[in-house]
C-alpha cells in the first residue's frame, strides 16, 4: 500500500512538471517580446507574441520547448501577418515625403518655366 501511495505521489508530481501553465505562458510572451518589443509597434508585438504564443502551444503540447523554438515561430508569425517593422515603416514614409516634395520641386519648376515662356512670347 505504501509503494502505491508513492508511485502516485510521484507520478502526480511528474505530471505537474510537463505540460502547460501560467509560467510557461508567461515565458513565451516574455521571450517574444524581448524579440519584437523594439522592432515592431506596440499593437503588431501584441498580435505576434499571441500568434506565437499559439502556434508554441499547439507545437509543443508538454511545453517541451526552446528559444529557439519561440524565434522561429516568430518568423513565422511576422510572415503569416505580414507586419512591417518600425524602420521599414519610417523609410517608406521618408520615401513618400521625399517622393512628393520632388512632385512639388517639378510643379514648381514648370509653373516658373512657363511664366518665363510667356514673357518670351510676349
Amino acid at each position: 500500500m505504501k509503494k502505491l501511495f508513492f508511485l502516485t505521489i510521484i507520478a502526480a508530481s511528474l505530471a505537474s512538471c510537463g505540460g502547460w501553465n501560467d509560467e510557461k505562458r508567461a515565458e513565451v510572451k516574455s521571450e517574444c517580446a524581448k524579440t519584437v518589443g523594439n522592432l515592431y509597434t506596440k499593437e503588431d508585438a501584441a498580435k505576434i507574441c499571441d500568434c506565437v504564443s499559439t502556434k508554441i502551444n499547439e507545437k509543443f503540447p508538454t511545453a517541451d520547448f526552446k528559444p529557439s523554438d519561440i524565434n522561429d515561430q516568430k518568423n513565422e508569425c511576422v510572415k503569416d501577418g505580414k507586419f512591417v517593422d518600425i524602420l521599414t515603416k519610417d523609410q517608406e514614409e521618408s520615401y513618400k515625403e521625399l517622393e512628393n516634395s520632388v512632385d512639388s520641386v517639378g510643379k514648381a519648376l514648370e509653373a516658373q518655366m512657363n511664366e518665363e515662356m510667356s514673357k518670351t512670347a510676349e
